[in-house]
């Protein structure tokens, strides 16, 4: 990431395709979803190669790259429920958590 604005954006883009994600896989069009789940490995990778000498930071980024193994093997197992419930109660809440931090200071992302 070049700065905390582009982070932010990468942020938001990836709120916004899990939850699209998410509803695909709810509505059972699994295909529509898979093919966005490859923007959002692509993103969480950008997210997760950012640089940060703050802690938190750091902690969110360990728990994507600690949840990104399990992500890629439901996509794999194409378990369409399991992937849902990734996105949406564990995904999520972390990309939420770095989306606070990083508006409530000036971190350099």
């Amino acid at each position: 990431m070049k700065n905390v604005r582009e982070l932010k954006q990468h942020i938001r883009d990836l709120l916004d395709a899990c939850t699209t994600a998410w509803r695909y896989l709810i509505l059972g069009e699994e295909k529509k979803a898979m093919g966005l789940m490859a923007t959002i490995i692509d993103l969480l990778e950008r997210i997760v190669s950012a640089k940060s000498s703050n802690p938190v930071l750091r902690l969110c980024y360990d728990s994507i790259t600690f949840l990104l193994p399990r992500l890629l093997k439901t996509m794999e197992e194409r378990n369409g429920i399991l992937l849902a419930d990734i996105l949406e109660h564990e995904l999520k809440p972390i990309l939420e958590d770095i989306l606070e931090h990083i508006s409530e200071c000036s971190c350099d992302g």
